[in-house]
């Protein structure tokens, strides 16, 4: 038969020689069986090519259905090897196959082929493909378990295009549908919370691990699917995220672990529930990771731990190569989103962590073309534009360089109107502009965004970005209580600062120049002249301990500018020299003139930056 033609391209060779102690043959031994795999993938496509081009010449139902299982097993080999499109090909070819009441005489077959193709078309964007699928497995599939698959694949869709409010409507249902009805409110979040700190009190990663997997198929299923919300719950609805992965883990020590199970505790993690053991969580995870063999899921768990976890105690650089892995893996095994996600971040993060802004630049348009040709068009795009206008604000490419415009043209009043309701988006807007204003001096658009801003901390937990808004919103309002006399702003400006030294007193690396900046800053603004000058002569003096090198500029600019105010002229422009020297090496050229104005007394920065 058909079938059987096709399983003798897909049978494994058997390895029937002795075991060797030479490693050259062992190598020599797994180069060869990779060889086999190769050639017989090869010659499994090409049987299944010329049997399909002969397809309608095939009337024997018997062939004609091991034809659509040869199909599907052509398109599975064609997904391990990454390929999507001849993937979708040979779904497609089994489903032309199919007779004409295939959900009544080839039913199996048939929800196999709709809901991975539906699968395949989602991993490279073409969701019309996805969106015929799907209704057919809903309209067709026998129950809630038959038809888990297609709304597995819309629910992670629907999270990937930013319709957080349908994909969680649609998960709610499945979970009605599976007998697990999510309800909440702010208390269920507290008491889930406590129940899994008490329940986690004496847990370690060894006993998390010597725990059993799940086998209940439902429980199963319902956590697969709050493990799909967490993506669209975060920036969105904070309470809710916090309640499924501490749901999630609570389930995972009561009944057993799973894949879901390893997203969970880096989201616990990531929310830093369990205090002081972000780091085991962490390692429990890539343990469960390795345990399921869940390489799918890798490019996710590197995005959550190196994004979100593991800047809190090492620089913010050390992220930059595991989130650029994330995106290569994520790219190679068809997990698009998930590779987006490290691309945004890898972005931000180049761009946070002081990288020269021309290579920023480059990755971030090489990232833009890359989401162009997969089609993303939701915050992951659009955070990557806003960043990409900063850097080229900075560079001196924009008519005013405190505003978000360059040579990608974005209109700043349309991407204000996008962020309304749009919590991640607005968060990135506003953490962009209020860097660029309060490093070119407009305090008091600075203060508007600062206004008007959300609380970022809560709706971007574990993200770097909180940490950099943070400070320039302590540093703002610093200044505008030392100009304004407005005490609102040194209560701001207080409330900021502690939050720096509880970051610094848990060990974040990348705090502590910055809560030094702080102190010397509050010092000038409550007028301790002589402790201002040592705490700004110690700075400067240990700026090369800095490791963001737009940093070590803004301390000698900070330093040049109290040195400029209390008369110390000299001392005042070799600090903006060392800025405007730190500036250029950074790339900013507009930071570097607004630097040369301040030494020469000159306010007119777009007269300047024109010459």
């Amino acid at each position: 038969t058909l079938r059987q033609r096709g399983e003798t391209y897909q049978s494994k060779n058997k390895n029937g020689g002795k075991n060797s102690d030479s490693s050259g043959k062992r190598s020599a031994m797994r180069r060869k069986r990779k060889s086999d795999a190769e050639f017989r993938t090869r010659q499994l496509f090409v049987t299944v090519d010329q049997l399909n081009r002969g397809r309608e010449l095939i009337v024997d139902p018997n062939e004609r259905e091991d034809l659509i299982s040869l199909n599907i097993d052509a398109a599975n080999a064609a997904i391990r090897s990454s390929a999507f499109h001849p993937a979708i090909r040979y779904l497609k070819s089994g489903i032309t196959i199919l007779p004409e009441n295939n959900w009544m005489t080839q039913y199996k077959l048939s929800l196999k082929l709709f809901c991975t193709l539906a699968n395949v078309a989602s991993s490279i964007g073409n969701y019309d493909i996805m969106n015929e699928c799907v209704d057919q497995v809903l309209q067709n599939g026998e129950n809630i378990i038959d038809k888990f698959e297609a709304y597995h694949t819309l629910i992670k869709s629907l999270t990937f295009r930013k319709h957080p409010d349908e994909a969680i409507g649609t998960a709610l249902s499945v979970l009605d549908q599976l007998g697990y009805s999510l309800k909440w409110s702010k208390a269920d979040v507290r008491l889930v919370t406590f129940q899994i700190r008490r329940l986690m009190k004496n847990q370690t990663k060894e006993s998390i691990m010597a725990l059993p997997d799940m086998t209940d198929e439902w429980r199963l299923k319902a956590m697969c699917v709050m493990a799909e919300m967490l993506g669209t719950t975060y920036g969105s609805r904070p309470d809710l995220f916090t309640l499924l992965c501490c749901k999630i883990s609570r389930w995972s020590i009561k009944y057993g672990v799973s894949k879901s199970s390893i997203q969970a505790f880096t989201g616990m993690a990531q929310l830093n529930i369990i205090p002081n053991r972000d780091d085991e969580m962490c390692q429990t995870s890539l343990a469960l990771l390795e345990r399921f063999d869940a390489k799918g899921l890798e490019p996710l768990l590197l995005m959550l731990i190196y994004g979100y976890i593991q800047h809190r105690t090492t620089l913010i650089h050390d992220c930059l190569e595991p989130l650029s892995k994330g995106f290569t893996l994520g790219t190679q095994i068809g997990m698009i989103e998930h590779a987006g996600y490290n691309c945004s971040l890898l972005c931000s993060y180049a761009f946070f962590s002081g990288e020269r802004l021309d290579r920023v630049e480059s990755k971030m348009y090489k990232f833009l073309l890359w989401m162009d040709e997969y089609k993303f068009s939701g915050n992951t795009r659009k955070s990557n534009l806003i960043f990409s206008q900063a850097v080229q604000c900075l560079q001196g490419k924009a008519r005013t360089p405190f505003t978000l415009e360059g040579t990608f043209v974005i209109d700043l009043n349309e991407m204000i109107d996008k962020a309304k309701g749009n919590n991640l988006l607005k968060c990135t807007l506003d953490t962009c502009r209020l860097e660029l204003y309060y490093l070119f001096h407009q305090y008091k658009e600075a203060g508007t965004v600062l206004e008007n801003a959300l609380d970022i901390i809560k709706l971007r937990p574990g993200h770097f970005s909180a940490i950099r808004f943070t400070f320039y919103e302590c540093l703002a309002s610093i200044q505008l209580a030392k100009t304004s006399k407005n005490k609102a702003w040194a209560t701001r400006a207080s409330n900021a600062k502690s939050k720096f030294f509880k970051w610094a007193k848990l060990g974040n690396v990348n705090c502590d120049h910055m809560v030094s900046l702080i102190e010397a800053e509050t010092a000038a603004m409550e007028g301790a002249i002589d402790k201002a000058a040592t705490m700004y002569n110690d700075i400067t003096i240990d700026s090369k301990d800095i490791p963001y090198l737009q940093d070590r500029a803004l301390a000698y600019e900070r330093a040049g500018l109290f040195f400029k105010e209390i008369k110390s002229d000299v001392i005042a422009k070799q600090h903006f020299n060392k800025a405007q020297q730190y500036y250029a090496d950074w790339g900013a050229k507009a930071k570097k003139i607004h630097a040369l104005q301040q030494a020469c007394y000159n306010a007119d920065i777009t007269q300047a930056i024109a010459v």
